[in-house]
């Protein structure tokens, strides 16, 4: 009868299962020297060397050693099984963890492509909107160019409107200068500048006669010095217009 199946005899006494009696009695022998309680004073000593003892006795008598290796070789044959399963259950995890690990993958990558979506949308709805205030700037600036073209003097025979352009650095005119410049010479309507309109307007004249001598430009003159000597003629025909309100007063 086998007193502790439990025991891995083998494995305490340092050899395999095929040892022979010679090989287990001089484990047997170098083991007890080690642990004898009379040499060995750990508390387990005297545990251990009954532990060796009866592993001697039962693997020196063959019916108990056969017996023994029977239980011996059953409990070798459910570790091993043991271990076969822990390996399947090691290796069902590894497959779960990693088929847990692509489906996470694979969520992240559809967020990703999810939030890029959004952020293409939120892109697009900008763009939309940004074109819609271009539109509508655009319609407005119409408005206001329809609204100023109906401010300008309406004119049934166009010979009696001309169109005055200069440089708008060279010389700041203003609604008004033009008036008190033009009226002398035969000019009724003088259109209203505005910031769009500074250096060029349309004048409308009394007569054809007074639009074609303002018009005129004398032969063999620059446009420089024709706009010059226009200008002059402008200044002295407010001057003359000062001299005789002058007189008048007197």
């Amino acid at each position: 009868m086998v007193d502790d199946s439990n025991v891995d005899y083998y494995e305490l006494l340092g050899i395999q299962i095929t040892a022979t009696d010679g090989e287990i009695k001089k484990a047997y022998r170098k083991k007890a020297l080690a642990v004898h309680p009379d040499k060995n004073p750990s508390p387990d000593a005297a545990l251990l060397f009954h532990k060796l003892n009866q592993a001697q006795e039962i693997l020196m008598d063959a019916q108990r050693r056969a017996a023994y290796d029977n239980i011996y070789r059953g409990r070798l044959e459910r570790k091993k099984k043991q271990q076969e399963m822990d390996g399947k259950r090691r290796r069902a995890q590894e497959e779960l963890e990693e088929r847990e690990n692509k489906a996470k993958k694979a969520n992240m990558e559809r967020s990703q492509v999810e939030a890029q979506h959004a952020a293409e949308l939120a892109r697009l709805r900008a763009e939309g909107a940004k074109r819609r205030q271009e539109d509508e700037a655009f319609e407005e600036d119409m408005k206001r160019r329809r609204a100023e073209e109906e401010r300008m003097p309406d004119v049934e025979d166009m010979d009696l409107a001309l169109k005055f352009k200069w440089k708008k650095k060279k010389h700041p005119l203003t609604t008004d200068d033009l008036t008190r410049l033009l009226t002398p010479l035969g000019a009724t309507d003088v259109a209203p500048l505005t910031e769009k309109r500074k250096g060029h307007t349309v004048v409308i004249f009394n007569t054809v006669v007074d639009a074609a001598h303002t018009s005129s430009s004398p032969s063999g003159l620059s446009h420089e010095d024709y706009e010059a000597l226009t200008l002059m003629k402008l200044r002295q025909a407010e001057k003359d217009r000062l001299e005789k309100h002058t007189k008048h007063q007197d």
